[in-house]
């Protein structure tokens, strides 16, 4: 590396090959802000025409139109039995087993497979 260099320094010397004109960092800034361009004014933006505010009120009133008519509905619909029949118990824990059985046979698992998958977890 110190060969690289003492061919550099044998070729091109010392000498700095780069100067600055004089006065240039005097003037700089002056110079500067003459080449920047003229701040433009900020336009000033009127506010919304009175028509949207009129269509906001409306959509409001139909929103709230329409939240009351929901209410009403659902508060005053029928009353509709729950079923809490044995018969309807039974039938839904006959479903549930069902599903159970047809998930193990669709993975094959045993009894000893599902002991082993439970323990894990």
């Amino acid at each position: 590396m110190e060969i690289d260099e003492e061919i550099l320094l044998t070729k091109s010397g010392k000498k700095n090959p780069f100067t600055v004109p004089d006065g240039y960092f005097e003037h700089f800034t002056s110079q500067l802000m003459d080449s920047l361009p003229d701040p433009k004014e900020k336009k000033i933006l009127s506010p919304a025409p009175k028509h949207n505010f009129y269509i906001y009120c409306a959509a409001t009133a139909a929103c709230i139109v329409v939240f009351v008519a929901l209410f009403c509905v659902s508060f005053f619909k029928e009353n509709r039995p729950i079923a809490n029949s044995a018969a309807v118990l039974k039938e839904h824990h006959d479903a549930e087993d069902r599903t159970f059985d047809r998930i193990a046979d669709y993975t094959m698992m045993d009894n000893e497979d599902i002991y082993a998958s439970v323990a894990d977890h």
